[in-house]
């Protein structure tokens, strides 16, 4: 049994479109904490959002064990997001 998660965009209310970026989304209690830990480590803006499928891209989960986060991986697509634009109102 895994605790569940409503996990949405924080970040709808700063980027310029006003739209977010994906729809909120039911994931894991430890997918969506790595949301916030990546962040935290990374010294990334509070409201940006990593999306579920990002997520996926940087967590490697392990059945009945924690999971583990790829900073890296989680950087690299912050940056790619960035330079996309879409990241533009996290300088």
């Amino acid at each position: 049994m895994a605790p569940l998660h409503k996990h949405h965009d924080h970040s709808v209310e700063f980027l310029s479109s006003g739209q977010p970026r994906f729809s909120q989304t039911i994931i894991c209690d430890q997918c969506n904490a790595a949301d916030g830990a990546a962040k935290r480590k990374l010294k990334l803006p509070k409201n940006f959002s990593f999306s579920p499928i990002e997520i996926a891209a940087f967590v490697v989960a392990a059945p009945h064990n924690k999971h583990t986060i790829n900073y890296e991986m989680a950087y690299a697509i912050y940056l790619a997001l960035s330079m996309a634009g879409e990241g533009q109102t996290y300088g």
